[in-house]
């Protein structure tokens, strides 16, 4: 019987977190790279005014994450399972908000 190990994450520094509200995927052959970035709104006349002058939304890039193809594989079947027990426990509506009431 195969025995199952219990992973213990240390975070380099206690409780960081860090929000990001879009990510930017490339690949290569060898690797996958995931920016995280943070996108401010977009309101005020000064912003709006860069952003049509310019075409461009800046995106702050939080962190770069490099992955081996068999890494990312793995990741995308955790992320799928966890969203898909995220739903389950929350079955939330499109309308309404997600929280933990």
């Amino acid at each position: 019987m195969e025995k199952r190990l219990k992973l213990k994450i240390i975070n380099a520094e206690e409780k960081s977190r860090i929000y990001s509200n879009f990510v930017i995927i490339n690949h290569s052959p060898a690797d996958f790279t995931l920016d995280f970035c943070e996108i401010y709104p977009i309101y005020g006349e000064e912003i709006l005014k860069k952003i049509e002058e310019s075409g461009e939304i800046e995106a702050i890039s939080k962190v770069r994450i490099v992955m081996s193809p068999p890494a990312i594989k793995a990741f995308l079947n955790a992320l799928k399972e966890n969203y898909e027990n995220f739903e389950k426990k929350y079955q939330k509506t499109e309308e309404e908000s997600y929280s933990d009431e």
